[in-house]
């Protein structure tokens, strides 16, 4: 059996200038429309395929008014005693593997912003996500701040009964780290080896247009007043994660 445990955090944060209440509802309303229940699951399910996992269980909610969660159940038969431990009792699929994702959308009536913010959480015995997934966050979630934390649990033992209590999984969040284009990220990443952790944190350099206008005409006085509400709120958030 192996029991060595790796856990994945994803915390991805946008930003939208809404100095408006309509223009909150609307954001609001589009980016739960966009990271829907349905999409949450579409995504969980490449995430399985990406770590070499077994679907077991689903189940997603779309929340009223806003805000949407999937998780999956996983499993990773490679053993004759793990099938049979998996196929005894449904119980125990919860001691193998989860993934789950929960969108958080916020606003309030005496700011001039609004934020959806996606949490993502993976939690696997079996195979690392690779690098190139960690990609596919990117562009899926082109968010303003990510922020990733990568973190072994247990212990497991080699074929010849020694004890593992590490592997090579930190390599892939390393190597996205060093693949990122520093003209359009600044990042800053922290690792602990003897403690088994590892974090990174991105903060996109320039903010994308669609949420300082938000269907607002191109004006150049709307993207200073824009620049000057949310660029301390997302430095702030930045700065603050570690």
């Amino acid at each position: 059996m192996y029991s060595l445990s790796k856990h994945l955090s994803l915390y991805a944060y946008f930003f939208a200038y809404t100095p408006l209440e309509e223009e909150k509802t609307t954001f609001l309303k589009a980016y739960n429309k966009q990271y829907s229940a349905s999409f949450m699951e579409s995504l969980l399910s490449d995430l399985a395929k990406n770590i070499k996992a077994k679907v077991l269980q689903r189940s997603k909610k779309n929340y009223r008014p806003l805000g949407a969660s999937a998780t999956l159940i996983l499993g990773h038969a490679d053993t004759p005693l793990e099938k049979q431990v998996l196929a005894s009792s449904s119980v125990l699929h919860l001691d193998k593997s989860h993934a789950a994702i929960h969108s958080y959308p916020e606003t309030h009536p005496k700011i001039k912003y609004s934020s959806f913010r996606i949490d993502l959480a993976l939690c696997t015995c079996g195979e690392s996500m690779s690098a190139a997934f960690y990609h596919r966050f990117l562009e899926i979630f082109p968010c303003d701040v990510m922020f990733l934390e990568h973190k072994l649990r247990g212990f497991s033992h080699d074929g010849d009964g020694n004890i593992v209590a590490s592997d090579d999984s930190f390599f892939a969040l390393k190597q996205f780290s060093q693949t990122l284009d520093s003209k359009k990220f600044v990042s800053k990443s922290l690792s602990d080896a003897p403690k088994k952790l590892s974090f990174l944190k991105l903060r996109r350099k320039t903010m994308p247009e669609e949420r300082m206008y938000f269907q607002q005409k191109k004006l150049a006085s709307r993207a200073r007043l824009a620049k000057r509400e949310l660029l301390p709120v997302i430095d702030k958030v930045y700065k603050d994660l570690f």
